[in-house]
């Protein structure tokens, strides 16, 4: 992925109704994702090719963290299949912290015709 903008569509067109990106920073690089409409993650391309793509939560107002579970998605290369693993990373670390009630929920609404 060449620039912010570019994630930010891919993005989109992985997780689909599951989650959109909401707003990007092209001055600084990165991009907000909110999956199943409650659960924010962030991500930060790279300055400069040599560096690799970063991944966060909110674990409070004031704290960020890049641990999803063990699996530590800072320094993500920028490959579409490292990209994608990681992509994998958070949607099962959002399913997991979601009560089952809102996911059969949630899954009901995307899957009935509007």
């Amino acid at each position: 992925m060449s620039d912010i903008r570019h994630f930010r569509r891919k993005a989109n067109d992985y997780f689909g109704s599951r989650g959109r990106s909401r707003s990007y920073n092209s001055e600084d690089k990165t991009a907000k994702l909110v999956l199943y409409g409650t659960e924010v993650f962030y991500l930060g391309m790279p300055k400069s090719p040599r560096e690799g793509i970063t991944f966060q939560y909110e674990v409070s107002v004031t704290t960020r963290s890049q641990n999803f579970f063990g699996v530590r998605l800072s320094a993500v290369e920028n490959t579409r299949e490292d990209v994608e693993r990681a992509f994998d990373v958070i949607d099962n670390f959002a399913r997991l912290r979601l009560p089952d009630k809102y996911l059969r929920a949630w899954d009901e609404s995307v899957s009935e015709p509007s």
